[in-house]
């Protein structure tokens, strides 16, 4: 049925922009509920969410440039890792090719929301202060004058990013 849903959202239907768009989204929401029927065995959010960004790019023309705020987990362009999930980044690259580029963030310190992963059936929001881990990019990483730096994350190659997202863990390695 997923397929099928595929193949059909591929299909140019003779509506107007908006009701495409709608469209589109009406089926993506389909697929996400098949993949979720037991056993789980396809992961559909992030190729949803990847189908969604070029309808969206496509609707404002082909030479428009997009900015996608979102967590690291999500603009990963490397195929399947956190969980055996392919994240967005990853159908993105495959459709925009060399126009697509992923910039993840870390933070040294701060306050944040989110669900505490070793509750996370819970679903109860708490606040965590973050301080960096030993094993951490942001740990070895002076911010003097509030200077950004840039690095390509290839280059980093022992040290993990912090995992913030709507569920947080104390063990990035998690």
């Amino acid at each position: 049925k997923i397929k099928l849903l595929r193949t059909l959202s591929e299909k140019k239907i003779d509506v107007t922009e908006t009701q495409q768009r709608e469209w589109q989204y009406f089926i993506f929401c389909q697929i996400h509920i098949l993949s979720q029927l037991s056993p789980v065995q396809y992961n559909s959010r992030d190729e949803n969410m990847a189908g969604m960004v070029k309808i969206i790019h496509k609707s404002l023309g082909n030479h428009s440039k997009m900015i996608l705020w979102t967590h690291n987990g999500h603009i990963n362009k490397n195929g399947p890792s956190l969980q055996n999930r392919t994240g967005m980044g990853f159908h993105l690259k495959k459709f925009f090719h060399e126009n697509y580029v992923a910039v993840a963030l870390d933070f040294k310190e701060g306050s944040f929301i989110a669900v505490d992963y070793n509750n996370k059936n819970e679903r109860k929001p708490k606040v965590f202060f973050l301080q960096p881990f030993e094993t951490t990019f942001a740990s070895v990483t002076t911010f003097d004058d509030n200077t950004f730096l840039w690095f390509d994350c290839k280059d980093i190659k022992k040290l993990v990013l912090n995992g913030i997202g709507a569920v947080y863990t104390k063990k990035p390695e998690k």
